[in-house]
C-alpha cells in the first residue's frame, strides 16, 4: 500500500476521517458530551479492507479524545474489541451498561 493515510476529525460529521490517498475510506461516528466521548458506529468501506484502517482509526480516535480530556464509551462493537484487546494510555473507559468489560471478556 503507497497510498497516503491521513486520519482527522471532522466535527461537522461528528466523526473521525480515514482517507487513503484522498478518498474517504471509513469513519468512526462520535457523540461528543460534556466530559465524554461516545463512540457509537465504525465503518470501513469493504474497497479498503484487508489494510488494517479500522484499527487505525480507532486508535487515534480514542488517542485523540484522551488527549482532549474526554472520557470514552464504547458502544460500537468494534471499538469495544479494540479497546479489549488494545492499551490507550491515560484513557478512561466507561463501559455502557450490558457491554463486558476487558476482565469479563
Amino acid at each position: 500500500m503507497t497510498d497516503e493515510i491521513l486520519i482527522e476529525r471532522d466535527d461537522e460529521r461528528s466523526s473521525y476521517l480515514i482517507k487513503v490517498g484522498g478518498a474517504e475510506a471509513g469513519y468512526a461516528h462520535f457523540v461528543q458530551g460534556d466530559g465524554e466521548i461516545t463512540f457509537d458506529h465504525t465503518h470501513v468501506d469493504p474497497s479498503f479492507g484487508g489494510q488494517g484502517l479500522a484499527g487505525r482509526l480507532v486508535q487515534f480516535a480514542l488517542t485523540d479524545a484522551t488527549a482532549r480530556g474526554s472520557r470514552i464509551i464504547p458502544v460500537c462493537s468494534y471499538v469495544q474489541a479494540w479497546v479489549r484487546a488494545n492499551e490507550v494510555p491515560g484513557a478512561v473507559i466507561e463501559w455502557p451498561e450490558g457491554a463486558k468489560t476487558s476482565a469479563q471478556a
